[in-house]
């Protein structure tokens, strides 16, 4: 009743042909513990791969929304803004610059250390 992935056969090497063909000894083994920790072994695989698969997923999701979307939608907001009032553009140029320069004077705020670790 075993199927023929949970048996295996083991028969004498060292004799010739002629002495097989006549009469030999044949062991036949049940492996079916062994085929059952195999297949557990490959469910857990087929569960971690799509766990891991999953999470990929939603990172990738994420880094998309943060570096392609949410820029683009900033674009439309700021053109939409434009459209409606075209001396807008100015006061967003300016709100950009402001923002620019507190940046780089918020990096040279920094300490001798912070900026030798953020260099590398």
């Amino acid at each position: 009743d075993l199927r023929p992935q949970e048996r295996f056969t083991v028969r004498p090497s060292l004799i010739t042909q002629d002495q097989f063909d006549s009469w030999h000894l044949a062991f036949f083994f049940d492996s079916r513990p062994f085929v059952k920790l195999e297949s557990q072994n490959n469910m857990m695989l087929t569960f971690f791969i799509c766990i891991v698969l999953t999470v990929a997923s939603m990172q990738f999701s994420k880094d998309s929304n943060v570096l392609v979307l949410q820029p683009v939608e900033s674009m439309i907001a700021k053109v939409n803004a434009i459209r409606d009032n075209p001396l807008a553009a100015m006061k967003i140029a300016d709100d950009e610059f402001k923002g620019e320069e507190i940046k780089k004077h918020r990096q040279n705020a920094k300490s001798p250390l912070e900026s030798a670790l953020t260099r590398y």
